[in-house]
């Protein structure tokens, strides 16, 4: 959690937030006496052009197109797959029951409603029935650990009022789930009694909820966290290939952390596959004054 305080016209900032991948942040605002108020205003986040020095007219190869489709078949025939036993493209479509995505991350309990789920007369019931230590006495949820104080509600990311989720029919909702102790420090002093928060099957909501403009959740992005791909460093005893001389990979090689010397050269190792087909490369990148290089060539690899 990072607190900042507002200068004299309500511009605030944080520095150094490094994180990888995808990520859920929240953003409150709130007064001098610790209550949520005020209302988050996008600032100007447009940014001039770089501009680069490019005299040269660009240069695009057109290599002959290579076909996986081809190199998958040359590698079923050396492995004595007869033609008409080679089957056609069989695409599988199948949707894992996990309800919509968490926009909090994993949370202490979380309820999937399915066909199996009994029917319930309010959402205050199936609240109860689906997270573990919660009551709803008064038409008010709460946590039993927490003496049964009024938890945050949230539905969609949005935060609602208690009093309006009786206009919330049992039919409509797909995903209930549940922060508590610990888990719910990401939404501040409004997790305090704990965090319920209800996702609704698409397009069934037709209530606007209750307006909140000192609160922000939104899923962003970080650094990439790159994968590293695989290459076969032990040419001899691969310990993917069960034979490299059968190894058909339909890409050989990728690295985007090569950097050239001085001189604009730079040496790079990685195996072949054994089998006669044409190889493209394809080099790609950014000089140091912003002008983008493209290149591409061909090799041919012949076994005997």
């Amino acid at each position: 959690m990072l607190n900042s305080v507002t200068d004299t016209i309500g511009r605030f900032k944080f520095e150094n937030l490094v994180f990888m991948g995808e990520a859920s942040m929240m953003l409150n605002t709130q007064n001098e006496k610790g209550k949520n108020r005020g209302m988050l205003v996008l600032d100007s986040l447009y940014l001039p052009p770089m501009v680069v020095d490019f005299k040269k007219d660009s240069i695009i190869y057109t290599p002959e197109n290579t076909v996986v489709k081809e190199n998958v078949y040359k590698k079923h025939i050396m492995f004595g797959i007869a033609a008409e036993n080679i089957l056609d493209e069989v695409e599988i479509i199948a949707k894992k029951k996990n309800g919509p995505a968490s926009l909090y991350g994993n949370a202490d309990n979380t309820y999937v409603i399915d066909e199996k789920t009994q029917h319930f007369s309010d959402i205050f019931q199936l609240i109860q029935f689906s997270i573990p230590g919660v009551t709803a006495i008064g038409g008010v949820i709460g946590f039993n650990r927490y003496g049964a104080r009024p938890a945050y509600i949230l539905i969609d990311g949005v935060e609602w009022d208690q009093n309006d989720l009786m206009g919330i029919h049992t039919d409509d909702v797909a995903k209930i789930e549940a922060f508590k102790g610990s888990s719910a420090a990401i939404f501040g002093t409004r997790g305090g009694n704990g965090v319920i928060i209800i996702y609704t099957k698409e397009g069934v909501i037709n209530k606007d909820p209750k307006p909140v403009f000192h609160s922000i959740t939104q899923k962003i992005e970080g650094l990439h966290d790159a994968r590293v791909f695989y290459s076969p460093e032990d040419i001899e005893n691969p310990f993917f290939e069960m034979d490299n001389r059968r190894a058909i990979r339909n890409t050989l090689y990728w690295n985007p952390y090569v950097h050239p010397n001085e001189n604009g050269t730079v040496e790079v190792t990685y195996s072949n596959s054994e089998v006669n087909t044409t190889v493209k490369v394809t080099l790609e990148g950014i000089t140091a004054v912003g002008i983008p290089i493209v290149v591409s060539t061909n090799y041919t690899i012949e076994t005997n």
